[in-house]
């Protein structure tokens, strides 16, 4: 996806509320069957039957396939970041089944940014994520944040 909206951004590009939405993800009973039997064999991720008589009522996702797609729809929406690493996710919560038909889609907005006193080079940005399907409804959220890397005449500036 070169030439991406949010493509080459460093930490000096971001702004406090900025929100940015990207990605379409196609949600089939094949993925979730084939992801499931690999890595969450439950009966409600692989059997559609099965699933019927479960809580969840149908066939669905795993969870940690969401974060997987939400994940693979975020590097392909900044393909050419300026980021280092991520410390981490937090407070990632399965709102919604995730369900054959879905198309998901990110929406990012920037909830906090500060440089780092003691790499000057870097800054980090944190973002409230929520991954909704074609309909608008919220299936997942998280929150995520990253290292990206500061623009060099910043990073390298005397402190004032």
């Amino acid at each position: 996806m070169a030439g991406s909206t949010y493509d080459k951004r460093h930490f000096e590009d971001f702004t406090v509320g900025e929100r940015m939405e990207y990605g379409a993800t196609e949600v089939t009973a094949d993925a979730i069957i084939a992801f499931a039997r690999e890595y969450d064999p439950e009966p409600y991720h692989t059997d559609p039957d099965a699933a019927k008589g479960t809580l969840l009522g149908e066939l669905c996702a795993s969870g940690t396939q969401v974060c997987a797609w939400y994940r693979r729809m975020n590097f392909d929406a900044f393909p050419n970041m300026n980021s280092e690493a991520s410390p981490g996710w937090d407070k990632i919560r399965w709102l919604k089944p995730v369900v054959p038909g879905d198309i998901l889609s990110v929406r990012s907005t920037v909830t906090e940014m500060r440089p780092l006193a003691s790499k000057p080079h870097l800054g980090l940005v944190s973002f409230d994520q929520e991954v909704v399907n074609q309909h608008g409804v919220v299936k997942s959220t998280l929150s995520a944040t990253v290292f990206y890397r500061r623009r060099e005449d910043v990073a390298t500036a005397p402190p004032a």
